[in-house]
């Protein structure tokens, strides 16, 4: 039987689910390092830099939009999302929120 109560536990998935202020400056710096590369067509390269992004953060949106936005420049446009990622619900409710605002 588990002792943590659950203000404890929601804490421990909270800091677990944002990263640090340090984490967040590197994961902005990747994000630009995949831009700067997709601009110079290191397309390989840069898809690295924001598969390392979605790694780290599976619950921000950046790496994502980054990733899709390096496979749109590449003329690919579309990429299985596993269900059973944590992302994915929240990908379905921006894809919502876009389809709402056309």
């Amino acid at each position: 039987m588990s002792t943590a109560s659950p203000v404890t536990t929601e804490i421990t998935i909270i800091n677990t689910a944002i990263p640090s202020s340090f984490e967040k400056k590197l994961l902005v710096m990747l994000e630009h390092r995949a831009h700067a590369l997709s601009m110079k067509s290191k397309f390989r390269v840069a898809e690295q830099a924001a598969e390392i992004v979605i790694q780290h953060a599976p619950t921000l949106p950046q790496g994502h939009l980054c990733f899709s936005k390096l496979l749109s420049m590449q003329g690919k446009h579309t990429r299985k999302v596993s269900k059973n990622t944590l992302a994915y619900g929240q990908l379905l409710q921006a894809k919502k929120k876009v389809d709402n605002k056309k």
